[in-house]
């Protein structure tokens, strides 16, 4: 399975009311970004190596004073080689093994659908206009996935 093959089953699986993979923001590039019809949303960062796991802790947007989209975050990981230990606390594990998503661990239920002062609505914004505008215009990103009027595609 690829990364983006992993993306789009992710997108699938978690969609709220809609779903966008491979994405571009503002200052956070997600694999996944769900939101529910509140405006509440899920980040996935799908992993396929162990080295692209370390890698993550070292992006801007994870340092502890830097702006972040989504209202919850996962760890998405092809296989099981990280460990519930090693995610920090306020983000939850998946693990896909054997066609078969397996959530290890959620993110604290105090995290659950704060809005918190950190969050980055504004970066989210950006993410739904660069579809928008990709998508019509240069049809180039045509990852999305929306629950209620099943999928979207560049046609």
């Amino acid at each position: 399975m690829t990364h983006e093959e992993l993306c789009e089953a992710t997108a699938r699986k978690f969609v709220q009311t809609f779903a966008l993979w491979e994405v571009r923001g503002k200052w956070e590039n997600p694999d996944v970004i769900t939101w529910n019809s509140s405006g509440r949303s899920i980040i996935y960062e799908i992993k396929m190596s162990r080295s692209d796991f370390l890698a993550d802790f070292k992006k801007k947007c994870r340092q502890a004073d830097h702006k972040k989209a989504g209202c919850k975050f996962y760890y998405v990981c092809y296989g099981d080689f990280i460990k519930k230990e090693e995610v920090p606390e306020n983000w939850g594990l998946i693990h896909y093994v054997n066609n078969k998503f397996k959530i290890i661990k959620n993110p604290p239920a105090n995290t659950l659908w704060t809005d918190r002062p950190d969050r980055d609505l504004q970066g989210e914004i950006i993410m739904l206009v660069n579809y928008i505008l990709c998508h019509k215009f240069f049809n180039q990103q045509k990852y999305c996935f929306n629950k209620r009027y099943k999928e979207i595609t560049n046609d």
